[in-house]
């Protein structure tokens, strides 16, 4: 997986990834590994400026992370496709693009296809090897997935939360002191024009700098 990750956070977005990691191997998981490159890149886009009433060209420098994901989702032979939850928050979430809701929705809380222990439980693990599915309880997921299942699923969603959408991060550079010259200059020559004006001071800057 690739992400690609502007200067100024590239500090923050190393730190979620060991703070991950240091999760990781204290669960008995594999941690994250990636390639980070030597040198940034300049990526482009086209950006809405709402007092131009127009696109215009936007640059930012980022340095790409190549991520290299353990394979978390299938721990063994078996591998969880969803969970089964009872009680005020009943439901079922599906980690696979099937929808569970349907075949799941009326199971017993009491079932284990594991254990065969009766004891109503707020959630359920729905497991699948081969295309046959069981229904196993928190405890005895660990006998077919190898580790305890909260560890589990903290760590997908802490995978999730890297693949972070940094597309705002798109800007313009500028010398500040350049700019109130120029601000200067132009209120000097046309006066002083409001936003509500047809032809604003704030839209001059913006031609001039653009």
């Amino acid at each position: 997986m690739k992400v690609y990750v502007p200067i100024f956070e590239v500090e923050t977005y190393e730190n979620s990834i060991s703070k991950i990691n240091k999760k990781a191997i204290k669960w008995n998981l594999k941690p994250i590994t990636y390639i980070k490159a030597d040198e940034p890149s300049i990526e482009h886009s086209n950006e809405y400026i709402k007092e131009l009433g127009e696109r215009i060209e936007m640059s930012r420098e980022v340095i790409i992370f190549d991520l290299d994901i353990p394979d978390v989702v299938k721990l063994s032979d078996w591998e969880v496709i969803g969970i089964i939850r009872h009680g005020e928050e009943a439901g079922v979430d599906s980690l696979i693009s099937e929808d569970l809701y349907e075949r799941y929705k009326d199971i017993d809380s009491k079932i284990c296809q594991h254990c065969s222990y009766k004891r109503r439980k707020n959630k359920q693990f729905i497991l699948r090897k081969n295309g046959v599915e069981k229904i196993v309880g928190s405890t005895c997921v660990k006998d077919f997935t190898g580790i305890n299942p909260q560890h589990y699923f903290k760590f997908v969603n802490a995978i999730k939360d890297l693949d972070i959408d940094f597309d705002s991060s798109y800007s313009k550079t500028f010398n500040v002191e350049e700019i109130l010259k120029l601000s200067i200059d132009i209120i000097k020559e046309h006066g002083y024009q409001s936003k509500e004006k047809e032809y604003p001071t704030m839209k001059r800057v913006y031609e001039k700098i653009m």
